[in-house]
C-alpha cells in the first residue's frame, strides 16, 4: 500500500488531536475493547508531532496517530 501524500499547511484533512477528544476515544475503546470500556479516559498534554495520547484508567495509554502519514509508520513499528 503506498504511503499517503505528505500534508501541507493548506491540507484540509484535520489533525487527529483536533478531532479526537476523550469522549471519542472512550467510544472507540469501548467498541474495540469492551473489557476496558468503563475505564476513565484523560487527555495527555503533548508537544509530539506523530501521535496524540490519552490515559486509559490508571495503567494504560491509548496512542493514536495524528495523521494518515504517521498512521503508516505504525505498520513499520509493528514489524
Amino acid at each position: 500500500m503506498p504511503a499517503p501524500a505528505p500534508r501541507t499547511p493548506s491540507d484540509p484533512r484535520p489533525d487527529a488531536a483536533a478531532v479526537l477528544d476523550t469522549e471519542a476515544v472512550a467510544r472507540l475503546v469501548g467498541t474495540r475493547f469492551p473489557q476496558w470500556g468503563g475505564l476513565e479516559v484523560r487527555a495527555v498534554p503533548s508537544a509530539g508531532t506523530d501521535n496524540v495520547m490519552f490515559r486509559l484508567g490508571d495503567d494504560k495509554v491509548v496512542r493514536l496517530p495524528r495523521s494518515a502519514e504517521t498512521a503508516a509508520a505504525v505498520v513499520t513499528e509493528q514489524r
